[in-house]
């Protein structure tokens, strides 16, 4: 696969969703400092740079079940990249709106209320993450009860 290059950010399929491509950045940590270098400022942290577990898992569990979103309307909060709205996108899901079904990609947190919660799919992820999930081996995709 050839990959093109932007400001040191690479198009890439992402690990565990091979459908889908991102520009990532090379090491979202160094690509943060350089930015807050080349500012003279503190930055935020560059979190679209880099795609996190939790979306990662939240992606492929929308494209091994399409019919959780195929012709709803979502909306991807927080999860980093958009990973998950793109995903959710080829997946045949419409544009985001309320009232959507909320899926939540979670490491194992404790601060959760589980008694709220159902466990709708759980991953063992590639450890070839390089930012703050770097050590996660195991996400859950989870989804509020009703």
């Amino acid at each position: 696969m050839q990959q093109r290059r932007l400001d040191r950010l690479r198009l890439v399929e992402v690990p565990f969703v091979p459908e889908v491509r991102l520009y990532l950045a090379e090491d979202a940590i160094v690509w943060w400092a350089r930015m807050e270098a080349q500012a003279g400022v503190k930055r935020p942290p560059p979190f679209w740079s880099s795609a996190w577990a939790g979306g990662k898992a939240i992606a492929r569990y929308v494209l091994d079940h399409p019919a959780a979103v195929a012709g709803r309307r979502v909306l991807d909060l927080a999860a980093g990249s958009g990973l998950v709205a793109i995903a959710a996108g080829k997946a045949g899901a419409a544009v985001a709106a309320r009232g959507a079904q909320v899926l939540v990609g979670d490491p194992g947190r404790e601060h959760l209320p589980r008694g709220r919660m159902q466990t709708v799919a759980t991953y063992r992820l590639p450890l070839v993450d390089v930012f703050a999930d770097a050590q996660l081996t195991q996400m859950n995709v989870l989804r509020l009860r009703r």
